[in-house]
Parts: structure tokens; sequence; C-alpha cells
């Protein structure tokens, strides 16, 4: 199932250093996101599906 497209504001120098860090860890930038708000809200993403 498809997720919905969210929005959200991020300085660009941000934006650009997690974007490298995404890429040298083989990762895409969404993956990275959502990887660190499920941790950040501490939910399980293998469960919570």
């Amino acid at each position: 199932m498809a997720q919905p497209l969210r929005s959200i504001r991020v300085p660009e120098y941000i934006w650009q250093a997690a974007k490298e860090e995404a890429e040298r860890r083989g990762e895409s930038l969404n993956a990275a996101i959502v990887r660190l708000l499920a941790a950040y809200a501490r939910v399980d993403e293998a469960t919570s599906r």
C-alpha cells in the first residue's frame, strides 16, 4: 500500500547533509527519515504496518 505524501520544511544545509549521509550509508533519504521518525516516536516499523 502506498504511503501518503507528506511535506516538511527543512533548512537547505540540513537537507543536503542528510542526503549525503543517506547516500554514504546506501539508503534513500526517505528511508532514513522514516527510520529516524520511527525511533523518535518509539515505533517498531516491522510490527506497525
